[in-house]
């Protein structure tokens, strides 16, 4: 299974590569094409296995194009020793300047600032902070969820570089409620997929999974938030958390698990970062679109279809009919149809979708997974 996912890859290579050629990446104003990327991945720079060039060498040959390495409470600066015996781990200056390849591959500086309140994990992937960020601590565990947001917003300003903030896997440890997520201020993402086998995404009897939460806290930001509506709306980042590079296994954090595809006119921090903000991207375990696009109408999702794997498309959100909201995040439409169109009714206060095919993931989160995508939430009208 491994060697199909290896040949489905660089065939993905091969096409962003012909897409670069054809569009070109360095221009704006030009066309826009997809991008595969990893935002939440480790190193020895930290809890990882693997010296970070193995790391970004692992995501190259595999067919994405861009990658933070996001290791916990560092970044890859100044001088760090690993190993017996100790051999000094590269900086992200040195891996960019060997990997980093215009409109091919792109490696962005990240760190996932990481704390805990009585035993609460509290993790953030800050992209861009510019300097190493200390976890903050806190007297409760709101606090110490604010106190990390605010310093990583502040950190990340002055960086003056174009900077993206995410909260982790909010079912570790059940750290965070959806809550939690909707009261989040300065931030509108989190993951809603996560491939670390701990993380547990899909919940248990007493707790939501990722899904349910992004629903609840989608519905509560949409009627209770503060802002414009636009701004209340809560993105869902999937990514794979590896960890472990030279063994794999059921048990293992390892690559390949999930990942985004951004749409953006060229590979660069600022046009990724850009679409991030704009909810241009889905997050993927093996799922491949070809186009997301909505009008005041409708919600078209054009999937590429692969010969002998099935697809459904379900499109989930929330009703509201005046003062009524109806349960968050039911199931409006469900078809297997491609492409997958979704009419707005007009009384949906966001609508979102999830592609499910019948493939089963060649290296999975958890027994029995298909791979599958999942596509942001929209104001309908909006």
């Amino acid at each position: 299974m491994r060697n199909i996912l290896v040949i489905r890859n660089i065939l993905r290579i091969s096409l962003v590569i012909l897409a670069v050629t054809i569009v070109g990446c360095s221009q704006t104003g030009q066309p826009a094409v997809w991008w595969q990327g990893n935002t939440h991945t480790h190193s020895l720079w930290s809890d990882g296995d693997a010296a970070p060039e193995v790391v970004a060498e692992w995501y190259r040959s595999h067919g994405y194009q861009f990658l933070v390495i996001s290791d916990h409470n560092t970044l890859q600066v100044g001088e760090r020793f690993r190993g017996d015996p100790p051999v000094r781990l590269k900086t992200l200056e040195e891996l960019q300047d060997r990997f980093n390849m215009a409109g091919v591959f792109l490696l962005i500086e990240g760190e996932e600032l990481t704390d805990s309140y009585d035993g609460h994990p509290v993790h953030m992937n800050v992209i861009n902070p510019g300097e190493t960020i200390p976890a903050q601590g806190g007297n409760s565990l709101r606090q110490t969820i604010e106190r990390n947001l605010e310093i990583a917003r502040q950190t990340q300003a002055g960086s003056g570089q174009p900077g993206l903030i995410h909260f982790n896997h909010p079912n570790f440890g059940w750290g965070l409620t959806w809550e939690h997520l909707a009261a989040i201020q300065g931030t509108g993402f989190f993951e809603v997929f996560n491939g670390h086998p701990s993380v547990r995404n899909y919940g248990d009897d007493e707790h939501p999974g990722t899904e349910e939460m992004w629903d609840l806290a989608l519905t509560h930001r949409l009627t209770g938030g503060s802002g414009d509506l636009a701004s209340r709306l809560l993105y869902g980042v999937a990514t794979d958390d590896a960890h472990h590079f030279l063994e794999f296994g059921p048990s293992k954090a390892n690559p390949g698990r999930a990942w985004v595809m951004v749409r953006a006119n060229e590979l660069t921090e600022r046009a990724l970062i850009d679409a991030y903000r704009r909810g241009d991207f889905y997050g993927s375990s093996g799922v491949t679109l070809g186009d997301i696009r909505t009008s005041k109408r409708r919600l078209v999702i054009d999937i590429e279809a692969e010969e002998g794997v099935e697809y459904i498309t379900r499109f989930i959100g929330t009703r509201q009919d005046g003062d009524t909201t109806g349960d968050a995040g039911e199931i409006l439409f469900e078809t297997n149809r491609n492409p997958a169109i979704y009419r707005f009714q007009g009384d949906e206060l966001y609508v979102r979708a999830k592609v499910i095919s019948s493939r089963p993931h060649p290296n999975p989160y958890a027994a029995g997974d298909v791979e599958c995508a999942w596509i942001q939430p929209v104001r309908p009208g909006g």
